[in-house]
């Protein structure tokens, strides 16, 4: 027992002169190169930068079509022959031709109108006419009533005349009434033929474009004849379906939208959402989202942009 406990103490002894044999032969190598221990753990390098806003961009890459903001096609307000389809300088009007608004566009066959119009306003001659002779009859009967009214008071006229007198006024009344309602009624029919004829000029609705030809001069027209179409072309909308997962990120009149189409390699145009449809396809899980941008000009003065283009 005693020799095991003397050999314990000796292996003891000589581990603890080990160690410290181990643990001063690192303090003089430290001692010998003192920045050896520095330059192992030197501190990164740290910039401090001020707190700013700023704008995180979440891209995704869809298609989808451009479509113009509206299409009108204009349709005549009355029934006739076709009888220009020109502008007033002649301009034939036809596809890709640049309108303005207000701008006569086509012009229905007008002569009967025209004739219409020259008699109403002939009448209205003549109602005017008559409505002086009736205010001179009116003045004629009231001076005879007046007249009699007093012979009958002094005595000198008896009471059938003076009734005669007061029915004959009461006529030119009537008389001159019913001529100012005849001038009336004749004044309204040179208004309805003015009318008339004024929409036998069909006029641009707006700025923009013959998209489509419908009919060719000398054709019979009517109220639902489509005669041309027009759109306009410098602003565009540019459809899209974004799926619903992405729609939170979306905000009307905020969001910005980068364009580019095939049509125009290189260019990125610049889009906003206007608008994003309420209901979500059962079937696609997507939602329609309408974009606005404005389209440019090339150098020979053509839109670069066009409705019916892919786009991404």
């Amino acid at each position: 027992m005693k020799t095991v406990f003397k050999t314990l103490m000796y292996l003891m002894i000589v581990a603890g002169l080990a160690f410290g044999a181990r643990y001063g032969y690192r303090l003089a190598k430290e001692k010998a190169n003192p920045t050896a221990k520095k330059e192992g753990r030197a501190a990164l390098p740290v910039r401090v930068l001020p707190v700013q806003t700023g704008c995180v961009t979440n891209a995704i890459k869809l298609t989808g079509s451009l479509e113009a903001i509206r299409t009108v096609d204009i349709m005549p307000k009355i029934s006739g022959r076709l009888e220009r389809l020109s502008l007033e300088d002649g301009t034939p009007v036809w596809e890709g031709l640049e309108v303005t608004n207000r701008q006569v566009l086509a012009v229905i066959d007008h002569r009967d109108i025209h004739a219409q119009l020259s008699q109403a306003k002939a009448a209205v001659e003549s109602a005017r006419a008559a409505v002086a002779t009736a205010n001179v009859v009116l003045k004629d009967r009231a001076r005879e009533r007046t007249r009699m009214e007093k012979l009958f008071a002094e005595g000198s006229t008896t009471e059938q005349q003076r009734d005669l007198a007061m029915t004959a006024y009461e006529q030119a009344v009537t008389e001159r009434a019913q001529a100012e309602a005849n001038l009336v009624h004749a004044q309204t029919a040179v208004n309805v033929s003015e009318v008339t004829l004024s929409e036998a000029f069909i006029h641009a609705p707006m700025n923009g474009v013959v998209s489509a030809k419908y009919v060719d001069p000398g054709a019979m027209v009517g109220a639902s004849t489509k005669i041309v179409q027009v759109i306009p072309m410098d602003e565009l909308k540019f459809m899209i379906a974004i799926p619903g997962p992405y729609l939170h990120l979306l905000a009307a009149g905020r969001t910005a939208v980068s364009i580019r189409s095939d049509a125009v390699p290189g260019r990125v145009f610049l889009g906003q959402i206007a608008r994003i449809y309420p209901a979500v396809d059962p079937v696609t899980r997507t939602a329609t989202v309408e974009v606005r941008l404005k389209n440019e000009r090339n150098t020979a003065g053509e839109w670069l942009l066009r409705p019916g283009l892919y786009a991404e």
